[in-house]
């Protein structure tokens, strides 16, 4: 059935909302319903576009990021083929020793958003989740680090690049090894010491109000998990917390194994970020590090978008609208 509204009518209608949208601004936007700001299941079978600072999206993989290691050459960082993390590609991290972390860049990306910042009302979130896998070259205990990070005005746009040091943000980092190496779940906060590499010596391990260490098996070639490190505002600042869970995909059953919860952040806060960082947690060192699988890389969050995002969201209203219009006649 048609609408008895004309066509000039729904228009003005529509800029009116898009307009009101823009003027309310963050505080309306940034308690909207979630939405995904990066989604990375490496299915264009790579890690970034033929020149630095460029990746191509393909249907499989229309949020996806580059990415790129840091500081040292030796570091291995690809898209491998395995089907282990349900997908076709997943991500393939080794360090070959400390601070030898891999940047994915939001601020290179072809996203509609080159950062996320946590909303400013209470609830609003910003959460950084990832699927894992992990095998062993060798017998020492590790630890694999994951976090949100600020580039610090020096986003990362090639391998091997040394700019990152001065980064900041949050993380989360836990145990891999064999059944006697010790757990370990904890959340820390990198300064950005200038010259200090990525997950250097400016790490703050902080203290959580419930804490049950991980210790992943590197012995099981089924084991897939899940972590994710969430970021909350409160009233009195930002709640950091960390889930690592055990995935069954055949049962469809998930199962917490543990990880660092209740951290309150109340001065000093990191708000915006434009870089997923991850890396051995500064654990072993040498050729028998860890082996890590990535997949299905995500960041969601209640966003508030940069100031052109609104013009953007605004066109993209106008076309909708149009579309519709059209269709109804």
């Amino acid at each position: 059935m048609k609408s008895n509204t004309s066509e000039s009518q729904r228009c003005g209608q529509l800029l009116v909302g898009c307009l009101a949208a823009a003027t309310l601004g963050v505080s309306t936007l940034a308690t909207a319903s979630p939405v995904t700001v990066v989604h990375d299941t490496f299915e264009i079978g790579a890690t970034a576009g033929t020149s630095p600072g460029t990746v191509g999206n393909d249907a499989g993989d229309e949020l996806d990021i580059p990415w790129y290691k840091v500081g040292n050459s030796s570091a291995t960082v690809g898209v491998s083929s395995s089907s282990r993390l349900g997908s076709s590609y997943v991500l393939n991290y080794q360090p070959y020793g400390v601070s030898r972390p891999a940047v994915g860049t939001l601020y290179n990306a072809d996203l509609p958003v080159n950062s996320v910042t946590l909303g400013p009302n209470e609830g609003d979130f910003i959460k950084l989740s990832i699927r894992y896998h992990s095998t062993r070259l060798g017998d020492m205990p590790d630890l694999f680090a994951f976090g949100l990070y600020n580039s610090n005005g020096t986003p990362t746009a090639a391998n091997v690049d040394t700019s990152s040091y001065d980064d900041f943000g949050y993380g989360a980092r836990f145990a891999i090894g064999a059944s006697d190496s010790t757990p370990v779940a904890e959340i820390f906060k990198e300064a950005g010491g200038k010259g200090t590499p990525t997950f250097g010596n400016d790490i703050t391990v902080l203290t959580p109000a419930n804490s049950t260490g991980v210790l992943v098996s590197t012995t099981d070639a089924n084991s897939t998990y899940l972590a994710e490190l969430i970021l909350t505002r409160q009233s009195g600042g930002i709640q950091l917390d960390f889930n690592f869970y055990r995935l069954y995909p055949a049962s469809g059953n998930t199962i917490l194994l543990g990880g660092a919860t209740g951290v309150l952040e109340t001065s000093n806060l990191f708000e915006t970020f434009d870089e997923i960082v991850i890396g051995n947690g500064n654990g072993d060192s040498g050729s028998n590090s860890a082996r890590s699988f990535l997949d299905d890389v995500q960041i969601v969050a209640s966003v508030v978008p940069e100031p052109g995002t609104l013009t953007l969201l605004g066109a993209s209203a106008l076309l909708l609208g149009t579309r519709r219009q059209r269709a109804d006649r």
